[in-house]
């Protein structure tokens, strides 16, 4: 199971299914899909959250007429484990964010883990008996750089505190 077209952005879509593979040892998928249910046990992973911006972006100059905010955002990703064991494989998950080698893989993405919410038992019926379902909020972080050129700036006038001024070549 494995869609084609990506969500919000290739490379972080790659790092987190990669990582919730490689945490929980079992395969790992993007939620609503038109596909059939693989054999449990098994992880899948939906974005509820992208790019919700954090705090004042700092910004930088090249020394010309070029700026660059970097912007904090967000990505918040729901984790859901299906199967009997779905409480350990979501223990495990929980447990990984503190892998630093597998932390270090979303980080090379250009992802970072930031808060995870507790753990949720969603136990269903599905067709005549209980399917055992886990389910877990991880919050990431990332950096955005957005540049501008706002060009060369060749006269410069106004008052301050009621003195007039105008400069030109500034």
């Amino acid at each position: 199971m494995s869609s084609t077209t990506p969500r919000i952005n290739s490379t972080f879509e790659a790092a987190i299914i990669t990582w919730l593979a490689s945490a929980s040892g079992v395969s790992a998928f993007w939620a609503e899909q038109d596909d059939l249910r693989p054999d449990l046990p098994y992880v899948t992973a939906n974005i509820t959250s992208y790019g919700a911006s954090e705090g004042f972006p700092s910004r930088i100059s090249n020394g010309d007429d070029t700026f660059t905010k970097q912007i904090k955002k967000t990505l918040n990703v729901s984790v859901s484990a299906y199967g009997e064991e779905s409480g350990v494989l979501i223990d495990l998950i929980t447990d990984s964010v503190y892998n630093d080698t597998l932390i270090d893989a979303l980080k090379t993405a250009g992802l970072y883990f930031r808060t995870m919410g507790d753990p949720i038992p969603l136990a269903q019926i599905i067709e005549t008996k209980w399917e055992q379902r886990w389910q877990l909020d991880v919050v990431f972080a990332y950096a955005k750089d957005i540049t501008s050129n706002i060009g060369y700036i060749d006269r410069v006038s106004g008052t301050i505190q009621g003195n007039d001024f105008d400069t030109n070549n500034y």
